[in-house]
């Protein structure tokens, strides 16, 4: 049976940029992703063909996370075009996978979807999500992709404002 960064390894040979990246999300996902053994065996074995495409792919999941959906990729462009920090994506804090975050502000942001956000359990599981994130000091807001297709430019800089605020210490 061959290893998770094994078969990471072999598959960023082959694989276009966007596929090798899907797979590390879903290793990652699946809770079978150990970065630091990534990182080994393209040490190991430099000449191998995909060593480098994976030592590239995980540098940036390290930074960002990867997106998912056209929806996350569209969130991305519209706050680089407003100028707002780029989040982290598709990270774990605090136990809740969020779709973009930012670590200083303690602001994350749900880009919400009729397709993924219409089943009872979500309904029941969004709402109590947020709360404990508001619980720990995690402000959390919720977008919808027919918001973001709209007016991208409006979203974008409504984040900006909600970041603005949360960079503003407390009035005493």
């Amino acid at each position: 049976m061959t290893s998770v960064p094994r078969t990471l390894l072999d598959y960023a040979s082959t694989a276009k940029t966007y596929k090798l990246e899907r797979a590390i999300d879903q290793a990652s996902r699946l809770d079978l992703l150990d970065p630091a053994a990534v990182n080994l065996i393209t040490e190991e074995v430099r000449g191998h063909r995909g060593s480098k495409p994976l030592r590239q792919a995980m540098v940036i999941y390290h930074e960002t996370g990867f997106t998912r959906s056209g929806g996350e990729k569209r969130m991305l462009a519209a706050l680089a075009n407003a100028g707002v920090p780029r989040p982290l994506v598709n990270n774990f804090i605090e136990g809740y996978e969020l779709d973009f975050y930012w670590e200083h502000e303690r602001f994350a942001v749900e880009l919400d979807s009729w397709e993924h956000h219409r089943s009872r359990s979500s309904f029941e599981a969004d709402p109590e999500r947020q709360e404990k994130l508001a619980m720990v000091g995690i402000e959390l807001i919720r977008i919808t992709g027919t918001r973001l297709k709209r007016e991208p430019e409006t979203v974008a800089r409504r984040i900006g404002g909600h970041l603005e605020r949360r960079r503003q210490p407390l009035a005493a």
